[in-house]
């Protein structure tokens, strides 16, 4: 008893005399989590952390839980965004709500932190409030994925000591507040548009129906979509840059290419069904980012961070969805099939062109999701490690053995170029797509969740 007291009065004390640094609320928060955790330490080790103890674990683990239940459920790209943004931005709010309550941490993303408990365990609050939102999204007819989803939750709970029941009571709120929060946030019904006018015989036009309806969605960070849509749209098919484009398709993203790098970088960035789908890929490497960069000492610094990262990616569906069914732009695929229709005879023509892994693409192929999300994630973790160097390694769903990267950016330019490499989208498309993410993820990073003073 004297030992429990003695620990509560260290980490007020820490907390009082810290007051708004947002570097110095971090490691004092994080006190408490080493104090609440391990039976096994010491008094002095307890209080303090021991050297390289992962308190953020909890926090990437249920990212890694949230992959699971993407790959799991039949689930597109935009609604597996929104999935990552309530799922990351519960934790933090639930993580953040109680470090509140000593007078440390950040702005809420979603719910406040009135009514957080003063002495919750953050971990078993993280852990509470992502199984609430996921469980949520997993059909009541797969029973084996919510049993899974059951024992991850009961795993993260063991060897947690202090505050158990009410980090779990908090988190499991701000998991339904969350919820409840997205429940009519523009995402519920079908917005399904067609070209206008609708001519299956017009080249460049894309020949499907579309469902806009995430161009409408609320935004989780940004305050308004619409600043972030292009003002230029694709090239005009009887442009010299448009016929080039349209080769470099042909020549590096033809499942008849045998350049083996493009092959690995293509391997590396692609998501199909059954893998954590587009929204999901740079989300992969901002973990193991987190792992090489030790973000997960702190269980509030990893909390932030993905949940800024997921807002993000969440918040730069809006534009691209927007302008998607805007300009209803052809896909590469049957651009080159039907390239003796276009008018441009520089534009290479063959009827048999099969894209690297088969894929045309789902969705109108102007702007491009894919460059626009991992420019969203680059530019947050920019933002958030203030480094423009950064160096890792991350593997995906379809290469396992991974890429290294010499900075985020790097990282970004090369998650675009695997479209063209896929087949999938034209050179100028991803170019043209990086500034929407870029800035969604700049005004993210740098308005949302900032620092309590």
């Amino acid at each position: 008893m004297k030992y429990k007291l003695a620990r509560i009065t260290a980490v007020l004390g820490i907390a009082l005399m810290t007051g708004c640094s947002s570097d110095v609320s971090d490691e004092s928060a994080d006190t408490l989590e080493s104090a609440e955790s391990m039976d096994t330490a010491s008094s002095s080790q307890a209080l303090w952390g021991r050297r390289g103890r992962r308190n953020g674990a909890v926090v990437l683990d249920w990212v890694e839980q949230s992959f699971d239940v993407v790959r799991t459920v039949p689930v597109g790209t935009p609604a597996a965004g929104r999935l990552y943004a309530m799922t990351f931005a519960a934790m933090h709010d639930a993580v953040n709500g109680i470090n509140r309550r000593w007078g440390l941490g950040y702005e809420h993303a979603i719910v406040p932190p009135r009514g957080a408990p003063f002495f919750g365990n953050r971990k078993a609050a993280a852990a509470a409030a992502a199984h609430a939102v996921l469980i949520d999204f997993v059909p009541s007819d797969n029973p084996e994925l919510r049993h899974a989803l059951d024992d991850a939750f009961e795993k993260s709970l063991r060897r947690l000591r202090f505050g158990v029941y009410s980090g779990i009571v908090w988190g499991q709120y701000v998991g339904a507040q969350v919820l409840a929060a997205r429940a009519n946030d523009g995402t519920q019904e079908a917005q399904t548009v067609a070209p206008d006018p609708i001519d299956p015989t017009e080249p460049g036009v894309f020949r499907q129906a579309f469902d806009r309806r995430y161009a409408n969605m609320t935004p989780f960070a940004i305050q308004d979509g619409t600043a972030h849509v292009l003002n230029v749209g694709p090239l005009a098919l009887s442009s010299s840059e448009y016929a080039d484009s349209v080769r470099r398709v042909f020549e590096e993203g033809s499942d008849q290419d045998t350049d083996s790098e493009r092959h690995e970088i293509a391997l590396q960035w692609n998501t199909p069904g059954g893998t954590v789908r587009p929204t999901g890929s740079a989300i992969q490497a901002a973990v193991a980012l987190a792992r090489v960069e030790r973000t997960d000492r702190s269980v509030s610094r990893t909390a932030r961070l993905f949940a800024l990262i997921g807002m993000a990616v969440a918040d730069t569906l809006i534009p691209i969805w927007d302008d998607k069914s805007r300009y209803f732009f052809w896909r590469p695929k049957p651009a080159i099939q039907r390239a003796d229709e276009d008018n441009n005879p520089a534009t290479p023509f063959d009827e048999g062109f099969q894209t690297r892994f088969g894929s045309t693409g789902g969705s109108p192929e102007y702007p491009s999701g894919q460059s626009a999300f991992v420019s969203a994630v680059a530019t947050v973790l920019e933002g958030f490690y203030d480094d423009e160097h950064l160096s890792w390694c991350f593997g995906s769903d379809q290469n396992p053995s991974g890429r290294c990267y010499d900075s985020a950016r790097e990282m970004a330019d090369e998650g675009g170029d695997s479209r063209v490499f896929q087949g999938v989208h034209y050179p100028f498309t991803v170019v043209a797509s990086r500034p929407v993410g870029n800035g969604v993820g700049l005004e993210v990073v740098t308005t949302a969740l900032q620092p309590i003073h």
